[in-house]
């Protein structure tokens, strides 16, 4: 599976996947309020606080993104890539998965 989606966005990288999720929760209140005025990131740990762009062309890439997504698992396809998501996954653990058989917690493929 490509890097990104059909939409162009890559929303589901190690890097990535936070920010997505703030954009995602932005597009639901931007669709029930009509405005999202900014989007954080908030670590707690040592208190670090990220801004996410919340514009609207970067809502509707995220959203985009996950029907992508959605309509890729609908029709069955549920191709992916080896990479950190890998690490605390228990079909990777347990051996089941694939393409996790490849990847070690380092993020080389054996």
């Amino acid at each position: 599976m490509p890097s990104t989606t059909p939409s162009g966005y890559a929303p589901w990288s190690s890097s990535t996947r936070p920010r997505s999720r703030v954009q995602l929760h932005a597009a639901a209140r931007a669709a029930a309020s009509g405005t999202v005025a900014s989007g954080r990131l908030v670590f707690l740990e040592p208190g670090h606080v990220q801004e996410v762009d919340v514009s609207a062309p970067v809502l509707e890439r995220a959203l985009a993104a996950a029907r992508d997504a959605v309509a890729r698992i609908g029709s069955g396809d549920y191709r992916t890539e080896a990479g950190p998501k890998c690490r605390d996954c228990g079909y990777r653990r347990g051996r089941w998965c694939e393409v996790g058989k490849g990847y070690e917690p380092g993020g080389e493929r054996v």
